[in-house]
C-alpha cells in the first residue's frame, strides 16, 4: 500500500537520485499550483542530479495534476530522451538553455502568478521591500522583446536574449508575459517563488497607502544570506507539503 503521507517527508535539499529528483519535481508542480503561483500555463524543471546534461519536467498538462506517469527526461536541446513520448510544453527551450548556460541551476520555474504580473506589464522595478525578499537583492531584470513571446519561443536567438536579461540573477521577467525564476534546488525555488509573490503584495499594498521603502542593498545582501542558512526553505518546503496533502490527496510517488 501506498503511504500518501511519507511523499516529499523524508528530503535531501539537493536530490542525489534520479527518482529523488522527478518526486521533488512532482511536489513543486503540486505545491506551486496549490498555493496559486504556477497557473494552467506555468511549469516547473528539475536537473537530474545524475547526469547533469538532462533535465525532467512534466509533459504538458495541469501542475495540480502532476504525477510520476507525467514526468519526462529530457536533453539540453529539448529533446525527450526518456521512453515515454508525451506532449512537452512549447517552451521546453527556455528551460534547456538555462540548464545548459547555468550549472549551479538545478530548478527553474516558469509561471504567470496574478501577484507579480503588474510589474511585468509595467516599468516599476521590483526590489526587496520585505525581509525574505531580499533573496532578489541582484534586482530583476525584464527581458523585452518587439515580437510576441509566443510567436518567437523556439527561436534560439530569443533564448540568447532571455539569457542575457537572466544573467546569474535568480529571476527574470519577460515583458507583458510572466516570469521565469531559477534556484540551486527544488526547495529554494519554492521559497523563492513565495517570497517573490509575498514581496510583489506587499509593494501594491504599501504603495495604497504611503511611499514603498525599499529595502537598503547592504542590509538586504545581509539578510539574503540569513533567510538561505537557517533553513528557512526547509520549513516552508514542509508548511507547503502540508497544506498540498490536504488539498491533493491523490499526491503520490
Amino acid at each position: 500500500m501506498i503511504d500518501h503521507h511519507s511523499v516529499g517527508e523524508e528530503f535531501n535539499l539537493y536530490p542525489k537520485t534520479e527518482k529523488e529528483a522527478m518526486e521533488q519535481c512532482i511536489i513543486v508542480n503540486r505545491i506551486l499550483a496549490n498555493e496559486g503561483i504556477l497557473d494552467v500555463l506555468g511549469h516547473i524543471s528539475v536537473r537530474n542530479p545524475v547526469k547533469g546534461d538532462t533535465f525532467f519536467q512534466a509533459c504538458r498538462s495541469f501542475p495540480g495534476d502532476v504525477t510520476r506517469d507525467d514526468i519526462l527526461e529530457i536533453d539540453l536541446e529539448g529533446n525527450i530522451v526518456s521512453e515515454k513520448k508525451k506532449s512537452l510544453y512549447r517552451e521546453v527551450g527556455s528551460h534547456a538553455v538555462i540548464f545548459a548556460a547555468r550549472p549551479e541551476v538545478n530548478a527553474i520555474c516558469h509561471s504567470h502568478c496574478d501577484d507579480w504580473l503588474p510589474y511585468v506589464c509595467t516599468d516599476t522595478p521590483m526590489r526587496p521591500i520585505i525581509h525574505e525578499a531580499c533573496m532578489f537583492v541582484e534586482g530583476i531584470h525584464t527581458m523585452k522583446r518587439e515580437q510576441d513571446w509566443e510567436s518567437c519561443m523556439l527561436q534560439k536567438e530569443e533564448y540568447s536574449n532571455l539569457l542575457e536579461a537572466l544573467g546569474n540573477r535568480r529571476a527574470v521577467f519577460i515583458k507583458n508575459h510572466g516570469a521565469i525564476l531559477v534556484d540551486d534546488s527544488p526547495i529554494h525555488l519554492v521559497a523563492a517563488c513565495i517570497f517573490l509573490r509575498k514581496n510583489a503584495i506587499a509593494f501594491y499594498k504599501s504603495s495604497l497607502i504611503g511611499e514603498p521603502v525599499y529595502i537598503d542593498a547592504e542590509a538586504a545582501l545581509r539578510s539574503a544570506k540569513e533567510i538561505l542558512l537557517e533553513g528557512v526553505a526547509e520549513r516552508i518546503w514542509k508548511y507547503c507539503l502540508q497544506r498540498v496533502r490536504r488539498n491533493m490527496p491523490d499526491l503520490y510517488w
